[in-house]
C-alpha cells in the first residue's frame, strides 16, 4: 500500500470511530458521488435563491447547475485540495 492509501485508509477508520456510521468517504474517492452530492447542494441553493420565474425553468437550472459544478466548484475543490497550494 502507498503511504497516500495508509494515510486515507487510517483517517476514514478514525473518522468511523469518531463520527459512528456517517462517514464521508464515498464523497471523498468518488468523483461521481461528489457531483451527485453537489448538485443535491446547488438544487437546494437555486430553490432558496432563484426567483419562482427562474426556478421554474428546469432548462436553467439545470444549465447554471452543471456550470456551477463543472467549472467553479470542482475545480477550487481541486485546487485547495493540491499539495501544491497547500505547501506554498
Amino acid at each position: 500500500m502507498f503511504e497516500t492509501e495508509k494515510f486515507q485508509a487510517q483517517f476514514f477508520e478514525n473518522e468511523i470511530k469518531l463520527d459512528g456510521p456517517f462517514s464521508r468517504e464515498l464523497l471523498c474517492n468518488n468523483r461521481s458521488k461528489l457531483t451527485l452530492f453537489l448538485d443535491q447542494i446547488l438544487d437546494i441553493l437555486q430553490y432558496l435563491l432563484y426567483p419562482y420565474s427562474n426556478f421554474n425553468q428546469a432548462t436553467f437550472r439545470s444549465l447554471t447547475k452543471g456550470i456551477l459544478v463543472q467549472t467553479v466548484i470542482l475545480p477550487i475543490f481541486d485546487l485547495i485540495s493540491s499539495s501544491d497550494f497547500l505547501n506554498k
